[in-house]
């Protein structure tokens, strides 16, 4: 894994929510015009990393592994920003009291309906709880898990 800095490993977390904290790795209303700290696979990772989504071994892994699989990569890397710009498009309509548009619902609904075939009920300590299938190197672990 390379060790360059990385911008979007370093931004502050303050929105309470990974979902809040996920549309803060852009600065959309600055005034030099906006920037994007999720500028690649690498930094997406990193990124999930540093907010907790994704363990320190896994990081290192997906990151090697993506360079295995450069077109996966950045597939995943297009859908994240693409899930991205649909969340804020959807906050910005209930801030604005309208409501999202239907096409943004329908693909977060798909989005969602992925992630959730990954969650499986299970026993733990003599409890049922809902648990997350293991799914080892996949590129899109962090999009289709929590």
């Amino acid at each position: 894994m390379d060790n360059q800095i990385s911008k979007a490993a370093s931004l502050n977390l303050v929105g309470t929510r990974i979902c809040l904290d996920f549309l803060n790795t852009g600065e959309w209303y600055d005034p030099k015009g906006p920037r994007d700290y999720l500028t690649d696979y690498s930094e997406l990772v990193k990124w999930a990393g540093h907010a907790g989504i994704l363990k320190p071994e896994e990081v290192n892994g997906l990151v090697l592994h993506s360079q295995n699989f450069p077109e996966e990569a950045n597939k995943v890397h297009k859908t994240a920003i693409k899930i991205r710009s649909t969340l804020l498009r959807m906050f910005l309509a209930f801030q604005q009291k309208e409501e999202p548009k239907s096409t943004d619902i329908e693909f977060f609904n798909n989005v969602l309906s992925k992630a959730m075939r990954r969650l499986k009920l299970s026993i733990e300590q003599g409890k049922l709880c809902w648990k997350w299938q293991e799914s080892g190197l996949q590129l899109d672990k962090m999009i289709t898990h929590k």
